[in-house]
């Protein structure tokens, strides 16, 4: 099964080089500039391929956590995968609270997408130690999650 995620203008691209991270959120680079080993744009669209056991989730994010990297893990200490929060412009509202109007019939919304993950609950990480909190992956779909603002 495919999905698809509208997004923001043509030519964005993530680069992850070799090294080891630190776990949590991370800030990198914006708008094709380099920060650390990523180099992050803008990004067309995400297609999910989903079934069986693997799902996906996208992390809907407030937009001051634009270019942040953020990691998730499943329980028992294992390795953690990380995505992106990225601008994607859709032409319908999307993402809760954290929806801004764009333009004409457009709305920006920042979200971390992670296609291909395993069903199970997924840890979300605010930094190296502390959860933001858990969500169910499901196979054969697609979850999301809403990252609060700040008080």
């Amino acid at each position: 099964m495919h999905e698809s995620l509208s997004a923001g203008p043509a030519g964005q691209s993530a680069v992850h080089g070799p090294g080891a991270h630190e776990s949590g959120v991370h800030k990198v680079g914006v708008g094709g500039r380099e920060s650390g080993d990523h180099v992050v744009g803008n990004q067309d669209c995400v297609v999910l391929d989903i079934g069986g056991e693997v799902g996906a989730l996208i992390l809907y994010a407030p937009a001051e956590l634009a270019g942040a990297e953020v990691e998730i893990s499943l329980p028992g200490g294992g390795s953690r995968t990380h995505s992106i929060v990225r601008e994607r412009k859709v032409d319908q509202p999307a993402g809760g609270r954290h929806a801004v109007p764009s333009g004409p019939g457009r709305t920006a919304v920042y979200a971390a997408v992670y296609p291909g993950l395993p069903a199970g609950v997924y840890t979300i990480w605010r930094d190296a130690q502390t959860p933001a909190g858990t969500v169910q992956v499901e196979g054969g779909q697609v979850a999301s999650w809403l990252w609060e603002r700040s008080i």
